[in-house]
This record gives C-alpha cells, structure tokens and sequence, in this order.
C-alpha cells in the first residue's frame, strides 16, 4: 500500500511548499528584472568639479 503525501508533516503539504518556493522564485527573478531596467535606464549625472592646477614655470624648458 502506497503512502500518501509527504513524509514529514502533514499530507498534501509538499504541494504547499513547492508552490510557494516557485512564488518566491519568480518574485525573486521580478525584483532583479525591476532593478535591472531601473539601473540601464536611470540617468545619473557624474559628479563634477572644477579643477585648477598650477604647473610651476620650472618644469616647461624655454
């Protein structure tokens, strides 16, 4: 005689688990494919700042 249901816990509660990892599976999946799109099509501006630098007369031959 076959056994029914999983063999820890409660019969039929294996189908109950699967279910859910597969949830957790393609919410995971939605999250990085959200994050993704979000990242290649933010534009986001390098910081800038003016920079001065004065070489002394010394290091130019003339």
């Amino acid at each position: 005689m076959a056994r029914r249901g999983s063999q820890y816990g409660a019969p039929g509660s294996g189908k109950i688990a699967g279910k859910m990892t597969l949830v957790y599976v393609v919410l995971g999946l939605l999250a990085l494919s959200v994050g993704g799109l979000y990242a290649l099509t933010f534009e986001m501006e390098p910081a800038s700042q003016a920079v001065e630098k004065v070489f002394p007369d010394d290091r130019f031959p003339r």
